[in-house]
């Protein structure tokens, strides 16, 4: 981009009108620096390059390329996204059980000088890093439910109050919708709040199980290249006196951007939907999306599978698909990208061919950062993806030949226990799974009767 920049100030001086990438009109297409002292804006840069790659960066000004939108994964599902050249997050976590497993840290996540955080909803696997991203940027506005502002304001313990947009009212009903069309120069943005992923009846499509797969396997290789730390050894991303965000739910909600023709959802959590009821009805009415990044794994998995991500892709009509929430996050549940690859292409090869999208599937950690970096054109009458679908490396290959795993674990979740047991053997593939659920019939009939409602 420094090329660019260089041929653009050569037209100038010399009289010679340069106009923006065909299809983007100038009022929709300027460079856009970040904001801030030289200092930060020289570090914003610097990450900036790290983050969606120096082929798309100015590296003087840090300024993104601004005729394409970019996403680049940071991990579980958080991700640094450009639209129209603006820079955005959406979540906001960290995790540090294996240290250098993911290369950058939360103070760079506030170092890229995003102008806005969208949070999908509070839990800390989701805004435990907020209040420390907007403490260091001091300069980007908060996106959520007003619940969302509070929590994350209250963590910040009067440090820094950042200006918070809440596009919904506090407490909003499943399903309900509202608009942030002006936030973004040239961006439309639609939102529906839509239910957390929860325990849920067995699939009626499936009454006689098993009803997985419940592919999660833990994740031996990532912890031996990358050991976890000692528990109580401190993490220097984390010594700035900021309050992590308390983990409150807060509400959930799924953002649709448009730039042009172009369409762009992102979900952190894919929760129990039924055909025509109000998330939906509302997830129905939005114009049809090219591409939605979203979280795969939930709580129902043991029960229905992948069924909740598949309807809700269906209710979006959405062309090509990447997961999220399916790396590894967590000390105790994290497994890695790969084990669920196999069981969700199956879930998705349920929707009939003419309407099935394209599954782009990331895998951690080669797809972190620039590394798995994706763009589109907006402006294209036919959108693509300059980038092709990532394959398992040879490593992941010759491990997948000599898969010795085979693992049992107890996990405590929501409000009753749900024991599963996993079985894998063989290729990756070969995933059997047989899970006993402990109260499930008191949870079903509990969702059951909030979904009623």
């Amino acid at each position: 981009m420094r090329a660019r920049s260089l041929l653009i100030a050569a037209a100038l001086l010399l009289g010679v009108g340069v106009g923006p990438t065909a299809g983007a009109s100038q009022a929709e297409c300027a460079a856009v620096t970040p904001a801030g002292t030289a200092a930060q804006r020289a570090q914003a840069a610097k990450v900036r390059v790290k983050y969606f790659g120096a082929q798309h960066v100015d590296e003087r000004t840090g300024a993104v390329d601004c005729t394409r939108m970019y996403v680049a994964w940071i991990n579980n599902s958080s991700l640094a996204a450009s639209l129209n050249g603006h820079v955005v997050l959406f979540d906001a976590f960290f995790p540090t059980h294996h240290p250098g497993y993911i290369p950058t840290d939360a103070w760079e996540m506030g170092d890229l000088l995003p102008e806005y955080l969208f949070i999908g909803h509070g839990h800390y696997d989701h805004a435990q890093e907020a209040p420390r991203v907007l403490n260091r940027s001091r300069r980007t506005v908060l996106v959520g439910t007003p619940e969302h502002c509070e929590q994350i304001r209250t963590a910040l313990q009067g440090k820094f109050t950042p200006k918070c947009v809440a596009p919904v009212k506090k407490g909003a009903a499943l399903g309900s919708r509202g608009t942030l069309d002006g936030l973004i120069r040239g961006v439309k943005i639609s939102v529906v709040t839509v239910p957390h992923s929860a325990a849920d009846t067995p699939d009626p499509a499936n009454p006689k199980g098993p009803y997985g797969p419940t592919p999660f396997v833990p994740a031996y290789r990532s912890r031996l290249a990358h050991p976890p730390a000692p528990i109580g050894t401190p993490d220097r991303q984390i010594n700035d006196g900021v309050r992590p965000g308390d983990g409150a739910e807060g509400g959930d909600i799924l953002y649709q951007f448009r730039l042009g023709s172009f369409s762009f959802v992102y979900h952190d959590t894919s929760g129990p939907v039924r055909v025509g009821d109000a998330t939906w009805t509302s997830l129905r009415a939005l114009p049809p999306t090219d591409v939605e990044y979203a979280a795969v794994v939930a709580f129902d998995t043991a029960t229905v599978g992948f069924r909740d991500s598949r309807i809700i892709t269906e209710a979006l009509r959405t062309r090509e698909f990447s997961p999220l929430h399916h790396d590894d996050w967590n000390e105790a549940l994290g497994s890695e990208a790969w084990s669920y690859e196999d069981p969700v292409r199956a879930e998705f090869a349920k929707i009939p061919a003419e309407r099935r999208p394209r599954i782009d599937w990331l895998f951690d950690p080669s797809d972190y950062l620039a590394g798995g970096v994706r763009s589109w054109n907006p402006a294209a009458k036919t959108w693509k993806n300059d980038f092709k679908e990532p394959a398992r490396s040879e490593f992941e290959a010759a491990e997948d030949d000599n898969f010795l795993a085979r693992y049992a674990m107890s996990r405590l979740q929501l409000k009753g226990v749900w024991s599963c047991a996993t079985l894998a053997a063989g290729q990756a593939d070969a995933y059997s799974a047989v899970a006993t659920l402990q109260n499930l019939q008191a949870l079903a009939a509990a969702q059951e009767a909030h979904h009623s409602k």
